[in-house]
């Protein structure tokens, strides 16, 4: 696998360690042994709390490219999560 896709499931896995339970909870322990098994064992996460809206960006997009079904499934959920960290109103 391309060193690009195990960054990309290490920056996931910070994601989903971030979530809330309510949302961590929905996702399959399958993937989530999928995604700590094939990430990168060096790469360094930039992911940090608070998160700010252009991480927002990053989280989707990260999820949008490793498996667009879950965003699909996830995507309102993560839009909500950000905004509820911020304050800002679902628009």
């Amino acid at each position: 696998m391309e060193e690009k896709y195990r960054e990309a499931f290490s920056e996931l896995e910070q994601i989903i360690q971030i979530m809330p339970t309510t949302l961590k909870d929905k996702i399959p322990e399958k993937l989530k042994k999928m995604i700590k098994d094939e990430k990168s064992k060096s790469y360094i996460t930039k992911i940090k709390e608070p998160i700010k809206d252009p991480m927002k960006e990053t989280a989707l997009m990260a999820v949008s490219k490793l498996c667009p079904a879950l965003h699909d499934l996830f995507m309102n959920e993560i839009e909500d999560f950000f905004d509820a960290k911020h304050g800002a109103a679902k628009g």
